[in-house]
């Protein structure tokens, strides 16, 4: 963390904008309400691990879960409010998963985040599934929260692999 940024400082001054990175202890970083500064909102920047997802999901951005007096546990962190965005996760959420309605929907969020920028991802963490060939039905989804989305299907035996070339 530190090298990143020392970079992005680098790159910054370079623009004639200075960066004075802190590193905090996460349970300092992501206190809750009011006193946490990521959740208390009193950061100019913060770099923090993303979800490794397509899309994260749509209250991270959405009005009614900013931080705030009447909603402490709120998780949009960055208070970035847009009332179209607000109706675009709504419908995505309430859409029946995997639906043209909610990829329609998801679509939608992730077009307003892109013209508005509330946040830069400046890299993806990669996501890696690693398992015996004796092993079937893993399957690196990063559509899922997890990689472990199908463990109920997942069957092991000699032969197992050869079959389905390993998952």
């Amino acid at each position: 963390h530190t090298s990143l940024a020392a970079a992005l400082a680098g790159d910054l001054a370079e623009c004639g904008i200075g960066l004075e990175p802190e590193f905090l202890e996460p349970a300092s970083l992501l206190a809750p309400w009011p006193d946490g500064p990521v959740f208390g909102r009193s950061f100019e920047a913060v770099g923090w691990a993303w979800l490794g997802l397509l899309s994260p999901p749509c209250e991270m951005f959405a009005g009614g879960e900013i931080p705030s007096d009447d909603n402490p546990i709120g998780s949009n962190a960055s208070g970035y409010r847009n009332t179209a965005y607000d109706e675009a996760c709504a419908a995505a959420q309430l859409a029946l998963p995997g639906s043209d309605a909610q990829r329609a929907a998801i679509r939608q969020t992730q077009e307003i985040l892109a013209a508005d920028l509330p946040a830069i991802a400046l890299f993806a963490r990669p996501r890696m599934l690693a398992f015996s060939p004796d092993v079937c039905g893993p399957e690196a989804d990063p559509s899922a929260f997890t990689l472990l989305w199908n463990v109920e299907l997942w069957d092991a035996g000699e032969g197992c692999g050869a079959e389905t070339g390993g998952g």
